[in-house]
């Protein structure tokens, strides 16, 4: 759970610090304080709701050609409701299948850039902001291979890694929550 709203938060924060915004937040309200995300939200493997379930499968089965793709294991939805963080619900259909999303790659790239900054292992310049919009705001790969070559790829690896992002944990697999595979993803992403 705290992964898919840190990343949630994370590419708004990210897309309003690119276009140059220092509390995008505003542009974006939540229906709750941030202050509550990072300790009381448990994972969200422990905060699937049942109802929440039944009418999140019922809508996706209604369309024949999503009911198709989920069968054979060539899509995955989840959802996360916030509406009341005393009481955030989740659903997901392939939730433990690991699929490829195009973009991932360029996610974990961002996040590491911006580790890199706050920790003063890499700067903040111009171009470096530029490449990271381009990659984000337009899926550009030569602007995220730029962004790999500054920050490098085992800094990144290793940032992926790191227990404050809780995306590595052996016990639980290898989907993008647990991390297991997100340094490989990024390092062997055909088309980041």
């Amino acid at each position: 759970m705290k992964q898919t709203i840190l990343l949630f938060l994370l590419f708004f924060l990210f897309t309003g610090l690119l276009e140059g915004k220092e509390a995008p937040f505003s542009e974006f309200p939540l229906p709750f304080s941030l202050a509550v995300i990072p300790k009381t939200i448990p994972p969200l493997r422990e905060l699937v709701d049942q109802d929440f379930q039944v009418q999140l499968e019922k809508r996706l089965f209604n369309h024949p050609k999503w009911k198709k793709m989920i069968r054979n294991k060539k899509m995955t939805v989840g959802l996360v409701d916030l509406s009341n963080p005393g009481n955030v619900l989740f659903a997901r259909v392939n939730g433990n299948e690991m699929m490829y999303a195009a973009s991932l790659p360029k996610i974990a790239i961002l996040l590491a850039a911006f580790h890199s900054f706050e920790n003063r292992t890499a700067q903040k310049t111009p171009e470096m902001m530029r490449d990271l919009n381009l990659m984000i705001r337009r899926s550009d790969n030569k602007a995220a291979t730029r962004v790999i070559e500054r920050l490098t790829m085992r800094r990144i690896q290793k940032i992926l890694t790191l227990a404050q992002y809780e995306f590595y944990d052996e016990t639980k697999g290898g989907d993008f929550g647990s991390g297991k595979n997100m340094p490989k993803l990024v390092k062997d992403s055909p088309n980041l």
